[in-house]
């Protein structure tokens, strides 16, 4: 599964960059810790890529599907796997070509694959399990996600691409425990986020 969103990655890449001259697709790594609240934060890492349409000098629009290890650590540990689509409005601080810029928007994310395990020794099986995902009280967690997303980054243009960097910020609004679960009253709750370092490179540009 992880090849075939890979490969669909880079030909969606290759047939949006003939139509745009204003256009630019980077290559995008992060790093850093995802979580959700009362939850301890855990190592999380994305790899993916950032559409860059330029509307005018200094506002850009920008896609950034990524494939996103997260989760969080509790009772128990999560490791879901998701594809995430962010969207934001990229604001240019400057007019010089090397500047920061801030992206507001949000994001979209579908869990494709999953593990847990239980944290504590006392509350029995610590072998990882499969995560199952819908809305059902036997599921673990919800299918989608969805919240608001925060980039704060800079941009270095070279000789033939260029390169950002940043921190980017995503909260999450949706409830993730499935719904037929949602009136327990230990675990009704789970709203997850994240804080992550970026780096991206330009592998097309028009």
């Amino acid at each position: 599964m992880k090849k075939i969103v890979s490969i669909l990655f880079v030909i969606t890449a290759l047939n949006l960059n003939v139509f745009s001259q204003d256009f630019m697709t980077f290559i995008t790594m992060n790093g850093g810790f995802s979580g959700s609240r009362g939850k301890d934060s855990k190592l999380s890492s994305g790899l993916g890529l950032d559409f860059d349409l330029a509307l005018s000098e200094r506002v850009h629009f920008n896609v950034m599907p990524t494939v996103n290890f997260r989760g969080y650590t509790g009772l128990v540990t999560t490791k879901p796997t998701y594809i995430d689509f962010p969207v934001c409005f990229q604001f240019s601080l400057d007019e010089n070509d090397k500047h920061m810029f801030l992206g507001l928007g949000g994001y979209y994310g579908y869990a494709l694959s999953g593990k847990y395990k239980n944290t504590l020794t006392v509350t029995g099986n610590t072998d990882w399990q499969k995560m199952s995902f819908g809305e059902s009280e036997e599921d673990f967690q919800s299918k989608t996600d969805y919240g608001a997303l925060l980039n704060i980054g800079a941009f270095f243009p070279g000789y033939k691409g260029a390169i950002k960097a940043g921190v980017q910020f995503m909260a999450g609004l949706k409830n993730v425990v499935p719904e037929a679960r949602q009136d327990d009253d230990i675990n009704n709750e789970v709203k997850l986020r994240s804080i992550k370092a970026y780096i991206e490179f330009s592998v097309f540009n028009f």
